[in-house]
C-alpha cells in the first residue's frame, strides 16, 4: 500500500515547490524608498542664496565629557566640503544667556574638519 502513494506524492511535491515559486514571483513589493544623502544631513544652501545657517539647540559645550559636571551632549560639529575648491565660512556659537563666539573656518577641497565648541566657548 506505501508504493500506491509514493508515486502520487513524488509527483506533488515538485508541483508545489515550483508553484510556490512561481506565486512568489508575481508578488510585487515596493522598492525601499530612497533617501538623498543631502536629505539626512544639514547642508549649505545652494551657491545663489543669501546665506546659509544651521542650528542645534540641543548640544553642550562644558569642555567636560564625564563626571557631574559634565555636559549631557559635548557638542562637535563637523564640516565637510564635497566641492573641488576650498571653502570658507564661520561657525557662530551662542550661550542660553546670550554670549556668542565666533571662529573663521577653513574646509580643504574633498575634505573635512571638527569643531568642538567647547573651544569657543563655556555652555
Amino acid at each position: 500500500m506505501k508504493r500506491i502513494w509514493r508515486l502520487p506524492m513524488l509527483i506533488l511535491l515538485p508541483a508545489l515547490v515550483i508553484g510556490a515559486v512561481i506565486v512568489q514571483d508575481r508578488v510585487v513589493t515596493d522598492p525601499a524608498p530612497t533617501v538623498r544623502l543631502n536629505e539626512m544631513v544639514p547642508t549649505a544652501s545652494p551657491d545663489d542664496a543669501l546665506s546659509s545657517t544651521w542650528y542645534c539647540a540641543a548640544g553642550s559645550a562644558t569642555g567636560v565629557t564625564t563626571g557631574e559636571s559634565a555636559g549631557f551632549a559635548e557638542q562637535t560639529v563637523v564640516i565637510a566640503n564635497a566641492s573641488d575648491s576650498d571653502s570658507t565660512g564661520a561657525v557662530t556659537a551662542y550661550t542660553e544667556s546670550g554670549e556668542t563666539a565666533l571662529k573663521a573656518v577653513t574646509v580643504g577641497a574633498h575634505s573635512q574638519i571638527s569643531v568642538r565648541m567647547s573651544d569657543l566657548i563655556t555652555a
